[in-house]
């Protein structure tokens, strides 16, 4: 399959069944979750749809660079995404796209500097964070992202992208202060915070990057579960509610859970 020379991307083959299974479960879980809100007496149109496929899918991702050695972790991310649409009826793409692009940097699994096709990419998102979102949080994560994978370009590749971030800031309305987290907030953050704790814990990885193979980077894995656990955590104090990043708190949890499952059976064993 031919690939863009990109690091922000990964290809989907459809003869990997982790694959196969995230395409099919994202559209399956779309599907019952537009049947929920029908017989909710709420309205179903083609953007519920493509959100709910988008946030669940994301979620998938989201938990493949965080726990690169295991599949079932991104599954399970995607069972736990699913649970919470069905609760808040909504995530926020374009934040849960940021967070993906600024920690699958970070890690650095496709394996390849960034491209100034990608800095162009990247300039325009953080641009359009900080003006639509105020989301401070998730453009720092775009831009160390950036700086991380720029290679010997790295102050060049990063200052677009943060000045982009900025300006976005500035011309934004959207207020940037802190909300009073709700209670299921709270609790999904203790699980967030509790999730980074357990996965910090983890052997190295035994992964290699999609591209020229080479092997993932313990550190720069631990500082991707960390810029994705803050990314949660602030934009959950910023807007007092949780649902927004929902696909990637899934993703940490799902991970930690599998993580947990797997400490256990080896105790069991010995």
């Amino acid at each position: 399959m031919t690939r863009l020379d990109s690091a922000l991307g990964r290809p989907i083959l459809w003869n990997y069944a982790s694959n196969r299974f995230a395409v099919i479960a994202s559209a399956v879980g779309a599907v019952i979750l537009a049947i929920t809100r029908l017989v909710g007496d709420r309205p179903v149109t083609i953007g519920n749809v493509v959100g709910s496929f988008g946030a669940l899918f994301l979620a998938w991702a989201v938990a493949r660079e965080l726990d690169p050695d295991e599949n079932l972790s991104a599954g399970v991310a995607l069972l736990l995404a699913f649970v919470a649409l069905l609760q808040f009826g909504f995530a926020s793409l374009w934040l849960v796209g940021g967070v993906l692009l600024g920690t699958r940097l970070i890690v650095g699994t496709v394996g390849v500097s960034v491209r100034w096709g990608d800095v162009g990419v990247l300039t325009v998102l953080a641009a359009y964070l900080g003006y639509r979102h105020a989301s401070w949080i998730v453009i720092a994560a775009v831009t160390v992202g950036a700086v991380v994978s720029g290679g010997r370009r790295r102050a060049v590749v990063g200052l677009p992208v943060a000045i982009g971030g900025v300006l976005g800031l500035v011309v934004s309305d959207v207020p940037a202060g802190l909300g009073l987290p709700s209670g299921a907030t709270l609790v999904a953050l203790v699980g967030v915070v509790a999730s980074v704790v357990i996965l910090w814990s983890g052997p190295a990885p035994v992964s290699t990057t999609d591209l020229h193979s080479r092997s993932i980077d313990r550190h720069r894995l631990l500082a991707g579960r960390v810029a994705s656990g803050l990314s949660v955590t602030v934009v959950s104090l910023q807007t007092g509610f949780f649902a927004a990043l929902s696909p990637v708190a899934a993703a940490l949890l799902g991970a930690a859970v599998v993580r947990l499952v797997q400490l256990t059976q080896a105790e069991l064993s010995e």
